[in-house]
């Protein structure tokens, strides 16, 4: 991967099929395209597919559709006019593709606080006694799936009756420290919600307590201190733009990726409809189903990062990245 400048990125792969042959991510010189003008630089392959998932129906029935960007019309950030450079939510975050490494392909349901700590460890390593996977980009860990206490919460869930989600503590006795831990060697620490494992889709219909939820768990993961948070999709609270107006009220910055890949090719709805101008709610969206330790894995989720780079304006962009899973 050879960095050309600090937003334009060019990668070969040799002996590929030419369509692959060369992989661009690059920010336009300036966001000026219009709604109007979106049609014509939209192939017909970029058109929102119909979701057969109800869950990501009723998340993206609260997406908003593409709006001139003004600070007045976005979802959030209501009086602040949004960064030149992007197209995520107003916050300046996520200027570069973020790089490092989770937990769930390595450690899966056996991750602890200890085998965390002992990854911030290698991340942080020097090589050679001259440079670390750090120092290179490699600076954001995050927690994967199954840092819950199933079954202890309100319902049979892992949140209690105020919303906090509630954390397994044999494996991770003490969230905040291990967050601590991972500041003090220079990394960011991400963590997961709407979890898969014993997923929480038990109060569909009572919008009062899924409110408790959301506030809740944001409370909880800015105490901790968390830099970002990976939202995946199996339980009920998928609603991207309350995730980012709840973040952005508490007054802490946060990396936000959507995991809502059922729909393949369907996570970024506003960038879709004005390539230029839109913004999203979050920062990274996924645009394919579980990598797998296989080339043809690495291949088919490959494929499934064209439609967001090849389009000029690229939906993906500084502030709003399309990403394969964890390649």
């Amino acid at each position: 991967c050879c960095r050309r400048h600090s937003l334009s990125w060019r990668l070969h792969l040799h002996k590929w099929p030419r369509q692959l042959t060369t992989f661009v991510v690059s920010s336009p010189a300036s966001a000026s395209s219009t709604c109007a003008e979106s049609s014509r630089v939209q192939p017909a392959f970029l058109r929102v597919l119909p979701s057969r998932d109800p869950l990501h129906s009723s998340a993206r029935a609260n997406h908003r559709p593409c709006v001139p960007a003004s600070a007045r019309d976005l979802p959030f950030s209501a009086q602040r006019a949004p960064l030149a450079t992007s197209q995520g939510p107003d916050d300046g975050l996520a200027a570069t593709p973020p790089m490092g490494w989770r937990s769930w392909n390595s450690l899966g349901p056996r991750v602890t606080q200890a085998k965390m700590e002992l990854a911030f460890a290698k991340l942080a390593e020097k090589r050679s006694g001259e440079v670390s996977l750090a120092d290179l980009g490699y600076s954001t860990a995050g927690l994967d799936d199954a840092w819950q206490a199933c079954g202890t919460g309100v319902d049979g869930s892992f949140h209690s009756a105020s919303g906090r989600p509630l954390v397994n503590t044999t494996t991770f006795p003490d969230m905040g420290a291990m967050v601590a831990t991972a500041h003090r060697l220079g990394l960011a620490a991400g963590f997961y919600i709407n979890n898969c494992i014993c997923a929480e889709n038990m109060w569909r219909g009572n919008t009062s307590f899924e409110d408790v939820v959301f506030r809740g768990t944001v409370d909880q993961i800015v105490a901790w201190g968390f830099d970002g948070v990976k939202i995946d999709s199996c339980s009920e609270f998928a609603n991207m733009t309350k995730w980012a107006e709840l973040f952005s009220a508490a007054g802490k910055p946060m990396v936000l990726e959507n995991c809502h890949n059922s729909d393949a090719q369907d996570p970024c709805p506003e960038a879709m409809a004005c390539p230029g101008t839109a913004v999203c709610p979050y920062n990274l969206w996924r645009t394919s189903g579980d990598i797998h330790k296989s080339w043809a894995s690495i291949y088919n989720n490959l494929q499934t990062m064209l439609p967001w780079t090849s389009a000029d304006p690229p939906l993906s962009r500084p502030g709003r990245w399309a990403y394969p899973d964890m390649l």
